[in-house]
């Protein structure tokens, strides 16, 4: 009793100079080094090598039976915290979530991101089915909205294995599949917006963007910065914005009106804004599932039908124009 309330004082000091020490913990540590030890001499007893690996993020640390030490050391931590130190703490730079075991040793470590990352793989999916039926052939710049729906169905799937075992690799694949995914879309506002049709200047540009992607990949490997990651993601979304705000005022200003597809994109804007905006936040999980994370994956279901809504707009549009 009497260690227990020193701990917990300490937990409370160190607590205050950082909010997300719980990995770092000595209650943490000790109870996961007695976990650890405990697996070691059950194999040892059966002649068996030692499984958890030394590298915290490695995907060893995803599967039994090392995950089940460290979820249980984690929830022990979180309890002395709240009560101890009134504070949630995060571990390995994450909110603690309440994972799902399943059948064969499977464990999803965040059940609602998987789900809502699925959500939005069968909505990009159901996008590039739109895409190539007959309806889809008269999309302006169609092989590059199909492009971006084959870099959203690789976002998707790599934010549903990420989300499923969190490790480095599967770390690096969700990130950098998000950021091609980003950057496809700012692609995409420059050529369809701007009306580049000179098929030299359409090269150059794309040259530039994929140069542009794989240097940021390349110092993301030197040194995986989340918040500079972050902070480039949201101003590219900014910048994509833009370019789009830019166009519809040129269309306002030339036409003095706007049409029922600018409305539409203008719907699409709003509703991106929104769900990235939840990507701001950051509080502990609700229920131990829902974090703002989780929350942004949910809010951008809908958006692959809100991207297709605005397209057959414009091809409706673009028709009645002809016709006049």
């Amino acid at each position: 009793m009497k260690e227990a309330l020193v701990l917990a004082a300490f937990l409370w000091i160190f607590g205050r100079l950082e909010a997300s020490n719980g990995d770092r913990s000595q209650i943490f540590n000790e109870c996961l080094a007695y976990c650890i030890q405990g697996l070691a001499q059950a194999r040892a007893q059966k002649n068996q090598a030692e499984m958890c690996p030394a590298s915290n993020s490695a995907f060893g640390w995803t599967q039994f039976p090392c995950f089940p030490c460290r979820y249980n050391c984690m929830w022990e931590t979180v309890e002395l915290f709240e009560s101890q130190a009134g504070f949630c703490p995060q571990f390995f730079g994450k909110w603690p979530f309440a994972a799902f075991f399943g059948p064969f040793g499977l464990v999803i470590q965040e059940p609602a991101s998987v789900i809502f990352s699925l959500a939005n793989l069968l909505e990009v999916w159901r996008m590039l089915r739109k895409l190539k039926s007959r309806q889809g052939i008269l999309v302006e710049n169609r092989e590059m909205w199909i492009g971006y729906t084959w870099i959203g169905i690789l976002t998707w799937s790599s934010s549903t294995i990420f989300h499923t075992w969190d490790c480095s690799l599967t770390e690096k694949m969700d990130y950098f599949s998000a950021f091609a995914f980003v950057l496809s879309l700012f692609h995409i506002s420059l050529i369809y917006m701007l009306k580049i049709q000179n098929p030299r200047v359409k090269t150059l540009l794309s040259f530039g963007f994929v140069a542009f992607y794989f240097r940021h990949i390349y110092s993301m490997n030197i040194k995986m910065d989340y918040n500079y990651n972050m902070t480039l993601c949201l101003t590219i979304s900014g910048l994509t914005t833009l370019v789009y705000l830019l166009y519809l005022v040129n269309r306002h200003r030339v036409s003095q009106r706007l049409s029922h597809s600018d409305f539409r994109l203008i719907y699409v804007l709003l509703w991106a804004a929104g769900a990235a905006s939840l990507e701001i936040l950051d509080f502990a999980p609700i229920f131990w599932i829902f974090d703002s994370h989780s929350l942004f994956h949910l809010a951008t279901v809908p958006i692959p039908s809100l991207w297709w809504q605005f397209l057959v707009g414009r091809v409706d549009f673009a028709e009645k124009v002809n016709l006049a």
